[in-house]
């Protein structure tokens, strides 16, 4: 049988793991943001083909999918079930505004950014709300 002690040093290791994924999430949200900026001449990333949007697909969503599914198999310990999903809804949220318009109009720079700034939004709150609920 495990001791209170190891148990708790067990629990505080997932927690840390929890806590790098939120972070990895939230900085594959920021660069999801500044691609999504990057077809504004203002941006500091300033593509105006618009090729800047495909990175997207080839590193952030791939990056959300497998820390998905490594807050899936953390899942016993100290994750909520909006924890496990953001991820997943990160996808959907970035691809869609460009496959659904499949251009770089307005509408896309703004759903996308929009969608980027209240996912990782979401993303604070949880590990607020992690780091409070964690008994030291």
């Amino acid at each position: 049988m495990k001791s209170p002690k190891a148990s708790n040093l067990h629990t505080k290791s997932k927690f840390k793991k929890i806590i790098l994924l939120n972070s990895i999430v939230l900085s594959m949200l920021i660069y999801s943001c500044l691609m999504y900026t990057s077809v504004k001449s203002w941006s500091p990333a300033y593509d105006s083909t618009g090729i800047a949007l495909f990175s997207i697909f080839i590193i952030s969503d791939p990056v959300f999918l497998m820390v998905g599914i490594a807050l899936f198999k953390l899942s016993p310990l100290n994750c909520t079930k909006i924890n496990k999903w953001v991820p997943f809804i990160a996808i959907i949220g970035n691809s869609l505004p460009i496959l659904i318009d499949l251009s770089i109009s307005e509408i896309t720079f703004l759903v996308g950014a929009f969608t980027n700034i209240i996912i990782g939004l979401l993303i604070i709150i949880e590990m607020i709300r992690a780091l409070t609920s964690v008994k030291t």
